[in-house]
């Protein structure tokens, strides 16, 4: 029997407790890196620069329940401080063997006062770097926020730049192992393994702060004065495709992510599919001059309507007024004519304008770095229909 009860010991549950020896005098700690920041463009600050996702230092109110005698009296004196009723606060710190146990994160300084004031065993203090937004609103649908995982063990970001860019921001945690006494204080001369934290990279973005705010604050207006659903904004550098300010309404305030309504978080410039309206005349004359099928001086007879296919309703100009003209190719573009586009469809036929709109890259994603990046869709016209329906 002592053979096997030292077989056993010895062999078999030799990792077991070797890892209980090692916790007795050896100290490991994770070492947190500093979240990157994310800065758009500012030409009043001296920098060049704003930051829009940064850290900031908060107080933490935390219990260690196993070192709590009296749960009860504890969460008395204590739940009206944190804001909760005595009940919730008496189950948090009641767990049995819980070492820890944060019962007010983002405390203000007298939270944190009156509490100290109590001198209550058990309850301890600390400090946690939290992200904040402090655009709020203005920036919500670019920045998202930093939120927690499934598991609730980690923050990760979510929506926007927070999500796209997670990996990058978030840097790499360090790892600190050292030798420690009985009371549990560190061993200076003790073994000592450090591996330094890596902090997350800083992203700077072509948004310009002060466009930013005039857009989104008059789209917000906009929606709110004309009773929208919603609306949406984007400005562009048309020489080289910057995006100077991007707005979604209604938004949020991502330092306040759980109180707003899911819709909220989506971005729907970049989520969701539109159809691109007038502008999309540009593209059909420009492949139709491409085949050679027409050019800025080719007339064609405008009724102020053109039946297509089978279907009975013809498609006429915006103005449904009856014409009887002959107008040329710049006429069509400075008047919009729904007409004069179909016409040049027309010339080049359904298959190569299907051709054209593909190459030119609808029905795929733009490629901007924002979470939730949708390619639209260009289905219907893979049918080759003169009509969709």
């Amino acid at each position: 029997y002592v053979a096997f009860q030292l077989f056993s010991l010895m062999v078999l549950q030799h990792g077991e407790y070797a890892a209980l020896a090692e916790g007795q005098h050896v100290l490991k700690t994770i070492l947190v890196p500093e979240r990157g920041k994310i800065f758009v463009k500012d030409q009043q600050d001296v920098s060049g620069k704003y930051a829009i996702a940064g850290n900031e230092e908060k107080d933490l109110v935390y219990a260690v329940p196993e070192q709590i005698k009296n749960p009860e009296e504890v969460a008395a004196k204590i739940a009206p401080i944190i804001g909760e009723k005595k009940e919730e606060t008496l189950a948090r710190i009641s767990k049995p063997n819980d070492r820890y146990e944060p019962l007010l994160h983002k405390a203000s300084e007298a939270q944190v006062e009156a509490t100290r004031k109590l001198e209550l065993k058990g309850i301890y203090f600390g400090k946690e770097n939290w992200r904040v937004y402090p655009e709020k609103n203005i920036t919500s649908h670019l920045t998202g926020f930093l939120g927690f995982s499934q598991d609730g063990t980690s923050r990760v970001g979510q929506y926007g730049i927070e999500q796209y860019f997670n990996d990058s921001l978030a840097g790499e945690a360090g790892y600190l192992r050292t030798e420690k006494d009985g009371a549990g204080r560190w061993i200076t001369i003790g073994e000592r393994i450090l591996e330094p934290a890596k902090d997350g990279y800083d992203i700077t973005l072509t948004i310009d702060k002060n466009i930013q705010y005039v857009a989104c604050t008059k789209l917000k207006a906009a929606v709110e004065k004309h009773g929208a659903k919603k609306g949406s904004v984007i400005i562009m550098q048309p020489k080289t495709g910057a995006i100077l300010a991007l707005c979604n309404y209604p938004d949020y305030d991502p330092n306040e992510y759980s109180d707003a309504q899911l819709d909220d978080y989506f971005n729907s410039t970049v989520s969701e599919e539109w159809e691109p309206g007038s502008v999309f005349k540009t593209f059909s004359l420009g492949a139709a001059i491409d085949q050679g099928k027409i050019n800025p001086n080719t007339v064609y007879h405008d009724s102020g309507c053109i039946k297509v296919g089978n279907y009975p309703a013809p498609i006429c100009n915006s103005d449904r007024k009856i014409q009887n003209r002959d107008v040329d190719m710049n006429f069509v573009l400075a008047e919009s004519l729904n007409t004069g586009a179909t016409y040049a469809v027309q010339q080049i036929g359904n298959a190569k304008w299907y051709e054209y709109v593909k190459n030119l890259g609808f029905g795929e994603k733009t490629g901007v770095e924002l979470s939730g990046d949708s390619a639209g869709s260009i289905r219907n016209l893979a049918e080759l229909k003169d009509i969709y329906s």
